[in-house]
């Protein structure tokens, strides 16, 4: 599945972050020097295929990226087996062969692949201290905790991810509080262990403290602001139709915008990130009502039925052997549906499917960190690490053992099946554009 897109892929250019990944990593190769506001390792995962193979650079990194796919599939098999079982295991396989959203990530130049082959390695081991508790090996959540702080390297917003995770860590992994506290600590600390040479870089390199990036002020630009942006709808001349249910409720959501706030322009891009959010966040305190409705249509925006599997398909962004109209039309349609049918069984899956001791409490953890970042900025590649997780609980609620279901998780997979049908709503006018603009 892969090498036919990569096939596809091999002459093409993609609009959104991959010309800017491209450009940062040509010039750290050329340089020596890193100027941009992500994370370091993926840029200079990028800058090492431009220093090997010269002009051949951004192929070579389009077939690693493929090739490190493989290796997430595999990932993912592993983590099923952890927190479900082999038969699990297998279906996972199969599913994440065929699940045509995550397939773009295997060869565009984003930073997708390269972060859930650090994060599912610390989930892993995070599963298994969760099963053993105190029978784990001393290391398992150390090297949990380095492993987090890779991804961190990688995405920023796994930080949240680390955030949710140590508390979990500490209820999860061993019997008694002191201990919990102990086994949180440790793997909080190999976190910042990791994170931190970075973060002493951006503090001689900006005489100002930066975990990690420089990003919170550009996302605060595009969140908590009078100006709707959503990346899956670039170049769609009509995002919202008036003749699909639903458009109307969105027009309603985005009424009356106040006054927009312009992006700091003085200053390095540290001192401008902090501006931008300091801006953001009062902006939200002077406009909670404005905030509050871009917030319901941002949830919609990552929970959409379209994924960029959609959007490089209207956009014709692929050669031969799929620059064909009727693939182009089968491959969109294939991966809205997909895309339906993975949310809703993965919800059931929480309710419905028996997953080893801890490991359900992990998964919507994890799961609940992947999400939270969509309240400021959405789309749905924001949502790839989360439909990869979803993957492995739909496996479990088909393959794996099921148990009868407390009512109060029944309850909650309910309404949370009834709010995914109304951001569904919210989202079918931008979805029934995107389809019908493949030509």
């Amino acid at each position: 599945m892969r090498a036919v897109f990569l096939a596809g892929a091999w002459s093409a250019s993609f609009i959104g972050d991959e010309p800017a990944y491209l450009r940062l990593a040509r010039g750290w190769a050329q340089h020596g020097a890193y100027t941009g506001q992500w994370p370091p390792l993926f840029p200079g995962f990028l800058a090492l295929c431009f220093d090997a193979f010269g002009d051949q650079g951004v192929r070579a990194a389009r077939v690693g990226l493929t090739l490190l796919s493989v290796l997430v599939g595999a990932l993912l098999m592993a983590l099923a087996a952890n927190v479900s079982g082999p038969r699990a295991a297998r279906l996972t396989g199969w599913l994440y062969a065929l699940y045509l959203p995550l397939v773009p990530y295997a060869h565009l130049a984003l930073s997708e692949t390269l972060y859930l082959t650090v994060l599912l390695p610390a989930l892993i081991l995070l599963a298994r201290a969760g099963r053993e508790r105190e029978g784990a090996p001393r290391w398992v959540l150390p090297l949990a905790g380095a492993l987090l702080g890779l991804s961190a390297l990688v995405r920023e917003a796994s930080l949240a991810v680390i955030l949710c995770v140590v508390p979990w860590v500490a209820f999860a992994t061993r019997a008694t509080p002191r201990a919990g506290l102990s086994a949180a600590a440790m793997t909080l600390s190999m976190a910042v262990l990791v994170i931190a040479p970075w973060s002493a870089r951006n503090l001689f390199a900006y005489a100002k403290v930066v975990p990690l990036s420089t990003t919170s002020g550009t996302n605060a630009f595009l969140g908590l602001n009078a100006v709707y942006t959503n990346f899956d709808l670039v170049r769609l001349a009509d995002a919202n139709p008036s003749h699909v249910v639903g458009s109307g409720l969105r027009a309603r959501l985005l009424s009356d915008p106040p006054p927009a706030w312009g992006r700091a322009i003085e200053g390095n891009v540290a001192a401008r990130d902090a501006v931008n959010l300091r801006s953001g966040l009062r902006f939200a305190v002077e406009h909670p009502g404005y905030v509050a409705r871009t917030r319901v249509l941002r949830l919609a925006d990552f929970f959409t039925p379209l994924s960029y599997a959609v959007k490089f398909q209207r956009l014709g962004a692929y050669g031969a052997p799929l620059d064909h109209t009727v693939l182009r039309v089968g491959v969109a349609w294939v991966a809205v549906l997909q895309v339906l049918a993975l949310l809703v069984l993965g919800l059931l899956a929480f309710a419905a499917a028996r997953l080893r001791p801890g490991s359900r409490t992990l998964m919507v953890t994890v799961a609940a960190a992947l999400t939270a970042p969509a309240l400021l900025v959405a789309m749905s590649r924001f949502r790839a690490p989360l439909e990869a997780l979803l993957l492995i609980a739909a496996a479990a609620l088909i393959a794996g053992p099921r148990e009868v279901a407390p009512v109060r998780r029944l309850g909650s997979a309910l309404v949370g099946l009834a709010a995914l049908s109304f951001l569904w709503y919210l989202s079918l006018p931008p979805t029934v554009a995107s389809l019908e603009a493949i030509p």
